[in-house]
């Protein structure tokens, strides 16, 4: 291949990378703007800015060309027609059709719709059910909402349907025919299933949804990511906490709804793919729902600032997360300028005492046979400098809680 040829490839390549990630945010901030529509407490909203610095490999899974870019832009459109529909008491027949129309182009797009689409019913279904708006009638709300799964049927039915006859299965995935093939699920697991094995793939589950590297799979120390972890699980256990004084059919618990089915065939899958002896699941399908998990952990947020010790560590956690993020993005440019390297345990491996800081002139030529290192770098230090600002505005400014933030 003439040189001219492979860096025609490199570019392509790298505005294809760009316009995937830019489709994901695009779905992530129709989230944020939905939430403003909506009117929501400021703090809530500005869940939308930090959830992505506590879960780093929100970059890294949509920097990436594939169709999960696409997942979350419908799941952001999804996300606003929710709350329009709530703030219409469920009872308006166009955005239903709209809201089944993303379902449906999600059905086409990934099977992970599946469980989405079933965890939205059941909660309209019941929220529906147990509503007592005196507004409007509720075979107003139930003749709109059942367009939901009719135009998403219609849309994207008939591919589950073809999997269906022709394969024996609805989702009719390599793994699920490979499995067929070798005697079926259940014959597989008494002979390969290990529950320590499932607990360890559930875990490192978790882990890849906070950060899981590249696909080159290095990591750097486990022990920094713990930091992380009790981050994330502060801010959504406050979240819980604030959840827990509404009903569970409020729109507040719709994250949770969506969530647990996703979780579920997650591990499900996890099931296939001990069965059949591959690797687990990786967790970062998780963030094709962040524009609903950003909702929580903005409630979180919420809550967690109401103290001083809660706002000092919180700002202490999110500067550690600032942190964390910059020392894995200068090991995977180490790495991919050739100036680090992997190790047995796939962890980083730098072979002198500055980490490759006394040789980024090196780096940054290396790179840019790969990529803009100097596009990029701009880029980032005003990121950095308007994070730095969002931060700096959010725990200096007076902040009141909200009690009622949904009727």
């Amino acid at each position: 291949m003439k040189a001219t040829e492979s860096l025609s490839l490199v570019t392509q390549v790298l505005f294809l990378r760009i316009a995937s990630y830019l489709l994901a945010y695009a779905g992530f901030m129709t989230g944020w703007y939905s939430a403003r529509v909506r009117k929501l407490p400021q703090d809530i909203v500005v869940g939308y800015l930090f959830f992505p610095l506590i879960m780093p490999m929100f970059i890294g899974e949509f920097a990436r060309i594939g169709n999960d870019s696409l997942c979350l832009f419908l799941v952001g459109l999804i996300f606003g027609l929710s709350l329009r529909l709530d703030s219409k008491s469920w009872s308006d027949p166009k955005s239903s059709v709209a809201l089944g129309a993303c379902f449906g182009l999600g059905l086409l797009t990934k099977a992970f719709f599946i469980p989405l689409l079933a965890g939205y019913l059941l909660f309209a279904a019941v929220r529906v059910w147990r509503s007592h708006d005196t507004t409007s009638s509720p075979f107003a709300a139930i003749r709109s909402l059942s367009l939901v799964p009719a135009v998403a049927v219609l849309i994207g039915g008939g591919w589950y349907a073809i999997d269906m006859i022709k394969y024996g299965s609805v989702i009719a995935s390599n793994d699920s025919i490979l499995l067929a093939h070798q005697g079926g699920l259940i014959v597989n697991l008494e002979q390969k299933f290990a529950i320590g094995e499932y607990v360890h793939d559930m875990l490192a589950l978790l882990r890849s949804w906070s950060w899981a590297s590249s696909w080159s799979f290095a990591h750097v120390w486990p022990v920094l990511q713990v930091p992380l972890f009790l981050l994330t699980a502060w801010v959504f256990f406050n979240y819980a906490k604030v959840a827990g004084a509404y009903a569970a059919t409020c729109v507040i618990w719709l994250p949770l709804w969506l969530l647990a089915p996703l979780i579920a065939g997650l591990m499900y899958h996890e099931f296939i793919n001990i069965a059949l002896a591959n690797f687990g699941v990786p967790g970062w399908y998780l963030h094709i729902l962040d524009p609903f998990l950003a909702l929580a952990a903005g409630y979180g947020f919420q809550r967690i600032i109401a103290g001083i010790f809660g706002r000092t560590f919180l700002c202490a956690g999110l500067a550690y997360a600032a942190v964390f993020f910059l020392v894995v993005i200068w090991c995977q440019v180490s790495l991919f300028s050739g100036c680090a390297t992997v190790d047995h345990a796939h962890l980083y491996q730098f072979h002198n005492r500055f980490y490759c800081l006394d040789q980024a002139p090196r780096v940054f030529e290396h790179l840019s046979f790969i990529a803009w290192p100097t596009l990029a770098t701009i880029s980032f230090v005003v990121a950095t400098g308007c994070l730095v600002c969002a931060l700096f505005s959010f725990f200096t400014k007076g902040n009141k809680i909200e009690t009622q933030p949904f009727l």
